[in-house]
């Protein structure tokens, strides 16, 4: 974990599912999801194809569609919510620390320089080969 939080500090990039507006960090889950949308008796909501585990799921689901007002606002960015759940979720990416990870190993033939030894190692050997 030290490795992934002080190496990789750009988020990853999100994928948007082509049926719903479900959104995915994880290649293989977003194409297991889509399968979903395509299956017979999928559990799906009507007004965005959203799908679901099941009907109590959906009913839940469902009231977000209703005229109710996105009363709870994040008093950072502006961005407004639904749920309070989801703005907890959201005010945690404001706090997240992206550190810049320490570029430990210099090329002594270029003034490249890698955080990750794998990467200076496969570096060197283009000067080699």
């Amino acid at each position: 974990i030290k490795h992934v939080t002080g190496v990789h500090t750009e988020p990853i990039p999100r994928t948007k599912c082509q049926f719903c507006p479900a959104l995915s960090r994880n290649a293989l889950l977003l194409v297991r999801h889509e399968h979903r949308h395509q299956m017979p008796n999928v559990i799906k909501c009507d007004q965005c194809n959203r799908i679901f585990k099941n009907k109590a799921l959906l009913e839940e689901h469902e009231v977000t569609h209703i005229n109710s007002p996105r009363s709870f606002i994040c008093d950072i960015c502006g961005m407004t919510f639904n749920r309070l759940k989801r703005l907890q979720k959201h005010k945690k990416n404001h706090t997240k620390v992206r550190r810049k990870p320490a570029k430990l190993h210099c090329c002594e033939m270029c003034p490249k320089k890698f955080s990750c030894l794998g990467n200076f190692r496969s570096h060197q050997k283009l000067h080699y080969n």
